[in-house]
């Protein structure tokens, strides 16, 4: 039985772990063919490898997306393996701690480049390839911390409430070619940027308890499920939905 990916190819930036990783897996379960694509060469052939073993169709291309020749040079290869592009998921991103008062420039620059120049140049050189095809997607990795305000998380908060306005203004734009743009909103997942953030905040297991309680179902998130949400708003069956933004967050922003 073909699934629901059966001939989408997905390109997925930051792909080689957490999220990233998962949706690729997930992807590749359903059929679609995957470029994956991390900034780091010796994680992303790992990553490529082990999808390899699993049985899914994997390209991968070593790529900085905060360089737009390494970007333009993504969707090249993309299409001289595949023959053409359908989605993007643009989930590359990195987290950092600090408050306004401890804000400086450096980090600034840092954290501004990758999550939210780098969705700007991956959409920009996607969008030709996109419009060539029927049913195109892209999907974004916004984050919980794209529709509210929490402490000591100012910068990364302030990124992905960037990543939510290109989210909506790119759906604005694009609907009329019939490419859909949505954003995924997870909550606290259980990656390694869950620990950093943990640790960010004191450390320990009653830092990480309390950022579970927060959350309605008792519990962070796992990679796969806010994979499954992905894959959904690549797909056909979300055909009619555009500009939307998804909470996987066990309840979190229902409080």
């Amino acid at each position: 039985m073909a699934g629901r990916l059966q001939d989408k190819v997905v390109v997925i930036t930051g792909a080689a772990q957490g999220i990233g990783f998962a949706t690729a897996q997930k992807c590749g379960q359903e059929g679609a063919k995957i470029v994956l694509s991390d900034a780091n060469a010796e994680k992303l052939q790992e990553a490529a490898l082990q999808l390899q073993q699993n049985g899914y169709d994997v390209h991968a291309v070593v790529c900085n997306i905060t360089d737009e020749e390494h970007i333009a040079n993504l969707y090249q290869e993309a299409v001289a393996a595949y023959g053409y592009v359908t989605t993007v998921v643009n989930n590359a991103g990195i987290f950092v701690n600090n408050t306004a008062e401890t804000f400086d420039a450096t980090t600034y620059e840092k954290i501004s480049a990758i999550n939210i120049k780098g969705v700007m140049l991956s959409t920009k050189h996607a969008i030709p390839y996109l419009k060539r095809q029927a049913g195109s997607s892209i999907v974004n990795l916004a984050s919980i911390s794209g529709m509210i305000g929490t402490k000591n998380h100012n910068l990364y908060i302030m990124t992905k409430h960037a990543v939510v306005g290109i989210t909506r203004s790119t759906a604005v734009e694009l609907g009329q070619h019939g490419i859909r743009v949505n954003a995924v909103c997870p909550g606290l997942t259980d990656t390694n940027m869950a620990d950093q953030l943990i640790e960010g905040d004191g450390g320990g297991q009653a830092i990480r308890q309390a950022y579970e309680n927060a959350y309605l179902l008792g519990r962070l998130g796992k990679p796969e499920e806010v994979a499954n949400t992905i894959a959904f708003l690549a797909s056909d069956e979300a055909s009619f939905i555009t500009g939307a933004l998804i909470p996987v967050d066990g309840g979190y922003t229902a409080t």
